[in-house]
């Protein structure tokens, strides 16, 4: 078995927890959220001050891309869906229309290269110290251009609707599903 998991939903949903659990299952590469490297050559603490300077979005989206095709066989925390959903709910308008057509191609066929997209459901967990963003709307929202990008790109055979739960329930749950 050759799994190419991508796992798909809004910022602390449990997405890192369920990827290093199903990475380590599967005897997998885990491919870690690209964020904090950004961030880290920003020189900004959040993406959204980052923003402020140059067309962060995009630039995420790019990089998650070319992470994605070095890995033939892994789970990916945080996908180019994801980086998709983040620039059309915050970075559209910052880029041209060419390029957003781009961008939206690239991860068509990115996303039509995983074997399974794990969506996880719009509920977040809040971190100790506060150091994520928790928002119910926002996830909803994320949650809805992830699954319209879903259905856009034809991938619904792919995808496996994540539980609410522990992650040892989750990652079981997904692995009969992944096995079967």
């Amino acid at each position: 078995m050759n799994p190419r998991i991508a796992i798909a939903g809004a910022e602390a949903t449990g997405k890192t927890a369920l990827a290093h659990a199903l990475g380590a299952a599967l005897d997998v590469e885990v491919v870690t959220d690209p964020r904090p490297a950004l961030l880290e050559a920003s020189g900004c603490h959040t993406l959204f001050e980052a923003a402020k300077f140059s067309p962060v979005w995009a630039a995420l989206l790019e990089q998650q891309l070319k992470s994605e095709e070095k890995v033939d066989r892994g789970v990916f925390d945080t996908c180019a869906v994801d980086c998709w959903a983040m620039l059309q709910r915050w970075g559209w308008c910052g880029i041209a229309p060419v390029e957003v057509e781009r961008l939206y191609q690239s991860t068509v066929s990115a996303a039509m290269r995983f074997t399974h997209v794990l969506l996880m459901p719009a509920i977040q967990i809040a971190a100790p110290g506060g150091a994520r963003f928790v928002n119910p709307d926002y996830a909803h929202q994320i949650d809805r251009l992830i699954r319209a990008f879903i259905r856009d790109a034809g991938l619904e055979t792919r995808v496996i609707d994540v539980s609410a739960g522990a992650v040892e329930e989750r990652a079981a749950a997904v692995l009969r599903r992944v096995r079967s």
